[in-house]
């Protein structure tokens, strides 16, 4: 572990501080990836959910294509299979970052898939993904629903930022800036339809606190159904 220490009380050198850090665990991520490129055609993330209500588990992946070894960048293709192997949907193939159905890993940031099932009990299944972000601020997500034939996009770029503060609420949005708390990672989707969310605050005086929480999802947003590791 690499500590910093820093002379006096400066707001904005502690500020400075607090964003070189959170900096670097950006770039150690970017480099794990890099150690860990995958191969053309490679399946990269893969998720099995019933799609239609009939019993039957879909299959949904990340195909991996566009790797660039130089710039240690790579794109993926959304497809789903049926329960037989054969595709049933195929996303977007471009070079195109911006896309919110291209996924992948570039020198920027990355998106990819966190959690896939019906996370707002309307009955649909959607997808949660990261979009890239390359600076410290609100995480960014890209929302998608299947719609029975399917993917379709219904936040390309939002946010989850605490909304009022201090309420446990975390709506749909597009707030911009680094100041508050939001959701910043879906771990994990519970078989009730809760997820297990990381929370991230950060705080005028340059503090920055983590936490994991439960909550709860609607057409709105989030709700915190409990602590799972306080925010420290």
């Amino acid at each position: 572990m690499v500590l910093f220490y820093l002379i006096g009380n400066s707001t904005k050198w502690r500020l400075v501080l607090q964003i070189a850090i959170v900096l670097v665990f950006i770039v150690n991520g970017i480099v794990k990836t890099q150690d860990n490129l995958p191969g053309e055609g490679d399946i990269y993330s893969t998720f099995k959910v019933d799609l239609n209500r009939d019993g039957k588990s879909e299959k949904i992946v990340v195909k991996v294509y566009g790797v660039d070894k130089e710039n240690y960048s790579w794109y993926g293709q959304l497809l789903v299979f049926d329960s037989s192997g054969k595709t049933l949907w195929a996303g977007p193939k471009n070079s195109n970052a911006l896309e919110p159905m291209v996924f992948g890993s570039w020198d920027y940031g990355y998106s990819l898939p966190e959690i896939v099932g019906d996370v707002d009990g309307d009955g649909s299944v959607e997808i949660i993904a990261t979009s890239p972000v390359s600076d410290v601020r609100f995480t960014p997500f890209t929302f998608l629903r299947w719609n029975g034939k399917k993917f379709s996009v219904v936040y390309k770029v939002a946010t989850l930022v605490e909304t009022p503060a201090a309420s446990g609420r975390y709506p749909w949005g597009n707030k911009e800036g680094y100041i508050g708390r939001w959701i910043s990672e879906f771990k994990s989707l519970n078989k009730d339809g809760t997820c297990l969310v990381s929370i991230t605050e950060f705080t005028s005086n340059s503090a920055c606190k983590q936490g994991e929480a439960i909550v709860s999802g609607n057409s709105k947003g989030f709700h915190i159904v409990k602590w799972v590791k306080k925010l420290k």
